[in-house]
């Protein structure tokens, strides 16, 4: 695979997704890998062009809500964001984006109350 130069601040959220799956093609399983292309198909599809740095929490939080409302279970949205949170800590690291940019995007409870996984939904919704 041919590596890609990046332009930090300019990175896309495509450029960001291919940087980020290129490094899970060398630490994870073949499986894996491709359930995550599948995934990382959403948020190119919705964000691909759009500078990572340009996209705020309430763009995150309505394109979670977007894929719930079209009938995606909540544990395939939470897939996704797997791909969206590996991005965005990725852009972090890189010094793409500054602590408050990022923390959101987390699974911590409060952090951002739809990304939450779909396990604790479930959980609450059985009363347990």
């Amino acid at each position: 695979m041919k590596a890609v130069k990046y332009t930090p601040d300019k990175r896309t959220v495509k450029e960001g997704i291919d940087r980020w799956l290129e490094v899970q093609r060398a630490l994870k399983a073949s499986s894996t890998v491709i359930n995550y292309v599948s995934k990382a198909v959403h948020v190119e599809k919705k964000f691909g062009k759009r500078r990572i740095v340009d996209i705020s929490k309430s763009d995150i939080e309505l394109f979670q809500a977007q894929l719930l409302k079209q009938g995606l279970a909540p544990k395939t949205v939470n897939d996704i964001f797997t791909v969206v949170r590996g991005v965005w800590a990725d852009a972090f690291g890189d010094g793409i984006l500054k602590p408050d940019q990022q923390r959101w995007i987390g699974r911590r409870p409060g952090a951002c109350r739809p990304l939450q996984s779909y396990r604790d939904r479930a959980v609450r919704q059985s009363g347990s």
